[in-house]
């Protein structure tokens, strides 16, 4: 469970600087998760892609209670076809069977598929999938130096959006 380990990397964060973290406060604190906005590009990217026909698929390393509930808070979960976990494979990625799972799930080819991330090592367990690759390049985000190189490269969902339509 990657809320288990997101508490686990708290506790000991907080151990490192001589913190006391209770556990109430660590559940409050993980709870902001689901209470994230979104990017100001993403409602246009997302509802461009949508537009042109692209089906969308959301995968995630976290349950799927909780990318149910950051999709709707953010009011996104419309563009999604079909949400992923890695609950259902037992493996987190950048692990290529999770990847292959969604492929399997939505009978797509990987060469027909692409994985939109800003997290280089997603760009990598996808090019490891053999699917193509859309890295956004927020700030503070960078690829991952041992990955090959993003099909496409943009700043933000909407100009990768803008690329593919």
């Amino acid at each position: 469970d990657f809320g288990k380990i997101g508490a686990a990397t708290l506790k000991m964060t907080a151990e490192k600087f001589d913190k006391q973290i209770s556990e109430s406060k660590i559940k409050d604190i993980l709870s902001l998760i689901k209470k994230l906005p979104p990017h100001p590009d993403v409602l246009q990217g997302l509802n461009l892609l949508k537009n042109s026909g692209i089906k969308m698929v959301a995968l995630t390393n976290g349950n799927m209670e909780v990318v149910k509930a950051q999709l709707k808070y953010a009011e996104i979960d419309h563009f999604f076809d079909e949400l992923f976990s890695v609950e259902s494979v037992k493996q987190f990625k950048p692990h290529p069977t999770t990847y292959a799972h969604v492929l399997k799930e939505m009978k797509a080819s990987p060469i027909y598929t692409m994985m939109v991330a800003a997290h280089g090592w997603d760009i990598l367990g996808a090019q490891r999938a053999g699917l193509m690759t859309g890295f956004v390049s927020r700030p503070g985000k960078f690829p991952y130096p041992l990955a090959e190189e993003a099909d496409i490269i943009g700043s933000n969902i909407l100009s990768i959006a803008q690329t593919l339509v």
